[in-house]
């Protein structure tokens, strides 16, 4: 028993010396402290990652993130592009005319289609249209994905540029459907102002 209580005192003598040697490394102080909580966690680690462009690695394919998003940038910024300026194309004149002919029944009926097209999430009007106008029985008319046809190193550029079009009327109509019903009562309640 004595032995034990011996054991007992040296291990605790042992951890006592280490302690004393290596206490700065464990105990902080406020500051340290207050530091360590506010960065020393995964969302801070997150926070500082996205702020030095580190997206980290891809789930799917295993490939940093940043020149994936990099590479589709071409692709977004021309659906995007394309489908403001044509929304601001069809929305004024639509709320000009709408605003003209206000309490008429062409004005109610306008004012419904674009009330249903900025209530439908772009995901759903995007899946129907797909639904209908790509993958449907009788209609197949767009394709169902991509931003042109393969074997394009072979078609002229008007082809080209006549394949790259058919391969975007989809996207934008999904795209421009929200903006184009927001813009046009936007433009429909300034004539309005106007008028009056």
């Amino acid at each position: 028993n004595s032995e034990t209580a011996e054991r007992s005192m040296e291990v605790k003598a042992n951890w006592a010396k280490w302690w004393e040697k290596n206490r700065a490394r464990y105990e902080y102080e406020g500051g340290e402290k207050a530091s360590i909580f506010f960065s020393d966690t995964r969302f801070a680690k997150y926070w500082g990652n996205l702020l030095s462009l580190d997206f980290g690695v891809s789930t799917a394919d295993r490939r940093e993130v940043l020149p994936t998003i990099v590479s589709k940038l071409k692709y977004s910024m021309s659906l995007t592009m394309l489908s403001v300026i044509l929304a601001y194309l069809i929305a004024v004149p639509i709320g000009i005319f709408s605003a003209v002919r206000n309490g008429s029944k062409s004005d109610a009926s306008i004012t419904l289609v674009l009330f249903i097209l900025y209530s439908l999430p772009t995901f759903f009007t995007g899946t129907v249209l797909l639904r209908l106008l790509s993958e449907g029985d009788p209609i197949g008319w767009f394709p169902t994905g991509g931003f042109s046809s393969p074997g394009g190193d072979y078609r002229t550029t008007l082809s080209n540029l006549s394949d790259i079009t058919w391969h975007l009327v989809l996207p934008i109509a999904t795209y421009t459907s929200v903006s184009l019903a927001a813009l046009s009562r936007y433009a429909r309640s300034g004539v309005i102002d106007v008028i009056r």
